[in-house]
């Protein structure tokens, strides 16, 4: 009886440890998701909003420029926009394509199978051969800098980063663009901010005074790069990641081959992205407030080009998935 009784209680303090064990292990994990959906949360707000400076409203006319605000007028003087020298509108370009090059052919890799097909194809002259239509928003025309759908974005989130700084945010001198490899969002933003002040040449911002009155020197405006993933080796993302560090104006680079951070290195790099005072984190992809209504805009352009008969009001709209934040304009601009 006894030795049942001492079975009973090592399997009743096995079970407890267990419990506990597990208790803390779900506790931790809980805690860390929780943490990071909240960090990521403030990174997407850290940009913010902001007014157009005194020089934004001599030099852009953005109902002029750019749809959103042409249907929103009262934005012009209450939100921040560049033009980054993009185009007016990008066209849309209509495609055809052979409706029998069917998605199993494009996809398979046999090439003596594809062969066949090919031969099939060409042997049946008497059918008729439907033409596939489809319309291309040419998005990669916006700019002959550097194109693509993320110079929306940039137009307000580097607008409203250049607002602030001008007003004293010293963060904002320090702007940290985060993505993987061959991010176009960080080569983009590298690109378009140089223009506008990031071009590490000086500083923007009047020197500031320690304790005891010292004028400090004041770091000089960069852009600095966080590769956090690797993406996949092909041509387009090792030239996006090797003409990032071709740019002056980018300040310092880190990237996953890195060597790993120490424990207090990592905490104090959470530190400065959570309290953003000596720089600022914009969102992946610009998947931020400012940077949907980027989006939006492109949305309603688009909707002014089906008014003018430049497109037929399509059935649906693909578009790439990254971020979520062309979606999100689009969504909320529809």
């Amino acid at each position: 009886q006894r030795s049942i009784n001492m079975g009973n209680e090592h399997s009743t303090m096995v079970i407890s440890i267990a419990v506990a064990v597990s208790t803390i292990v779900v506790g931790l994990t809980a805690g860390v998701c929780v943490g990071g959906v909240l960090l990521l949360r403030r990174i997407s707000n850290s940009v913010g909003l902001a007014e157009p400076t005194g020089q934004m409203l001599v030099e852009e006319d953005p109902a002029k420029n750019c749809a959103l605000f042409r249907h929103l007028p009262a934005l012009t003087k209450s939100l921040a926009w560049r033009s980054l020298q993009a185009c007016k509108q990008t066209p849309i370009h209509v495609c055809r394509l052979d409706a029998s090059f069917t998605r199993a052919a494009l996809d398979d890799d046999d090439k003596e199978e594809k062969q066949n097909k090919v031969e099939e194809k060409q042997n049946n002259s008497t059918k008729k051969q439907q033409q596939l239509e489809f319309f291309l928003k040419r998005e990669d025309l916006i700019s002959s800098k550097y194109g693509g759908n993320k110079v929306r974005t940039l137009q307000h989130q580097l607008a409203v980063c250049e607002s602030r700084r001008q007003n004293g945010e010293r963060a904002f001198q320090q702007l940290v663009s985060i993505g993987t490899g061959g991010s176009n969002q960080v080569v983009a933003t590298v690109v378009h901010a140089k223009s506008l002040g990031w071009d590490s040449t000086n500083s923007v911002l009047p020197k500031k005074e320690d304790d005891e009155g010292i004028k400090e020197e004041e770091e000089n405006a960069r852009i600095n790069v966080c590769w956090f993933d690797k993406d996949e080796p092909d041509m387009d993302n090792t030239l996006n990641m090797l003409s990032v560090f071709s740019f002056s104006n980018v300040g310092f680079s880190y990237n996953w081959g890195n060597n790993k951070l120490s424990l207090t290195r990592f905490l104090k790099s959470l530190c400065r992205a959570w309290n953003q005072r000596e720089m600022v984190p914009m969102m992946m992809g610009g998947n931020c407030p400012v940077g949907v209504l980027g989006q939006v805009g492109g949305v309603l352009e688009l909707a002014e080009q089906i008014e003018a008969g430049q497109s037929p009001d399509p059935e649906r709209i693909y578009v790439a998935m990254g971020s979520g934040c062309t979606v999100s304009g689009l969504i909320v601009g529809a």
